[in-house]
């Protein structure tokens, strides 16, 4: 398992995200690390991370372990390959194989989309078409603490 920046074969076949289904393994997958959904360490002392990663067709979350999810970072393109998809607590979810490699091949410009969410359980969330996209993994909003003051 390893995390490296480097060219990629593109003599593999790219599985769209859109198309993945459980259980299902040996998958290579191009896609744009989105969002740290969860972080975890367990009572022998190593980290698990859910990752968000999205490519043109749809989103799904991604465990990865100890360094490697310290590493990837949110607006990393990467390709993952001989990764496998099975349920975890009912979510959809990728895992590296014994033998996977994730590669950063770029970073912050990919056309994706946030939806379907492969990792949402609700069946309509997966069937409906996707209309929305996104090309950064930056998104900015104003909050307000309180009632505006005059100065």
């Amino acid at each position: 398992m390893g995390y490296s920046i480097n060219q990629i074969n593109m003599t593999d076949k790219i599985d769209s995200i859109k198309d993945i289904k459980a259980p299902s393994n040996k998958l290579n997958v191009i896609a744009i690390a989105v969002e740290i959904v969860s972080r975890l360490i367990t009572k022998d002392n190593h980290e698990i991370r859910v990752m968000r990663f999205a490519d043109r067709t749809g989103c799904i979350n991604m465990c990865l372990y100890d360094e490697l999810g310290a590493t990837v970072q949110p607006g990393d393109i990467c390709h993952i390959t001989r990764c496998y998809a099975t349920f975890h607590k009912g979510a959809l979810t990728l895992y590296m194989g014994r033998h996977g490699k994730l590669t950063k091949i770029g970073e912050f410009c990919m056309t994706f989309t946030e939806t379907p969410n492969m990792s949402d359980g609700d069946p309509s969330t997966l069937s409906s078409p996707s209309t929305s996209s996104s090309t950064s993994t930056s998104s900015s909003s104003s909050t307000s603490s309180g009632p505006p003051t005059n100065s």
